[in-house]
């Protein structure tokens, strides 16, 4: 299936606005207004905001993939820098206004859109197919079972997940890049390679 030119500006251009606004404060209006399209045109398109949001997730979690590719298939870093690393695309993504992190920020109000096949969902199995094909080519040379590297994958993007989004949301201290990689360091040194 051919790109369609017209349905990769409308997703840009929602990209932003959501960004922006978020889901809630944004309408298939604006979406319209902004690529000075008629709303007929825009609904040929997408039925509904939430279809548009969708196909924002899903751009967001297929460039996501490429860069997590990317890293999985470098054989010249160590476990260890392949974990900073991931941490570090994680932390990109988030800071560069995703609304792959805003719909973690509102992921309480949005879970109406987030059934078992959202993008959203596809993004956590993404995460952890990667951290788990990560830590089977480590742990294979130690013999650690496969059923045990599932739930250490689950829990390092959980922990990945929770320490950059919390680093956003406490707002008692504004997010201190610095911190978070210490923080992931010692996550990483002490707790996974540990074991």
């Amino acid at each position: 299936m051919k790109n369609n030119p017209r349905k990769e500006l409308i997703i840009k251009s929602a990209r932003e606005r959501f960004a922006r606004y978020g889901f809630k404060k944004t309408s298939m209006n604006d979406i319209a207004g902004d690529l000075r399209m008629g709303k007929a045109t825009l609904y040929h398109y997408y039925k509904t905001k939430e279809e548009v949001f969708n196909a924002v997730i899903k751009f967001e979690l297929n460039e996501f993939s490429k860069e997590l590719l990317q890293l999985e298939k470098n054989k010249d870093q160590t476990l260890n820098e392949k974990l900073i690393e991931y941490l570090h695309i994680r932390q990109k993504t988030f800071d560069d206004g995703s609304n792959l992190t805003q719909i973690q920020i509102d992921a309480v109000g949005l879970m109406h859109l987030l059934d078992e096949k959202s993008p959203y969902f596809s993004l956590i199995e993404s995460e952890e197919k990667f951290l788990f094909n990560l830590l089977k080519d480590h742990f294979k040379k130690e013999k650690y079972l496969e059923e045990e590297t599932k739930p250490l994958a689950q829990m390092i993007a959980r922990f990945a997940r929770g320490l950059i989004l919390m680093s956003k949301v406490d707002s008692k201290k504004p997010a201190n890049e610095i911190s978070i990689e210490n923080e992931w360091k010692v996550f990483v040194d002490k707790i996974i390679l540990g074991i």
